[in-house]
């Protein structure tokens, strides 16, 4: 019994590395990493919640993507 969850463990991590870097060659492949963002495109900085809904509300209309990274 123990050298089958030991075989399971095996298997999950060489599944995860094949994953990984299938992933990896995906994305080099099809320029994701350091690709330059189409013109008109911008990552802005925000410094409050207006600044945040203003420029959301100024994009009515069109797609839009919001991400929040916090260091927490």
């Amino acid at each position: 019994m123990r050298a089958t969850r030991w075989g399971r463990k095996v298997a999950a991590l060489a599944a995860a590395i094949v994953l990984a870097g299938t992933l990896l060659f995906w994305g080099y492949k099809h320029g994701l990493f350091g690709a330059t963002p189409p013109p008109g495109i911008t990552l802005t900085d925000l410094h409050s919640v207006g600044q945040l809904e203003s420029l959301f509300d100024a994009g009515q209309g069109s797609p839009r993507l919001v991400l929040i990274m916090s260091p927490t």
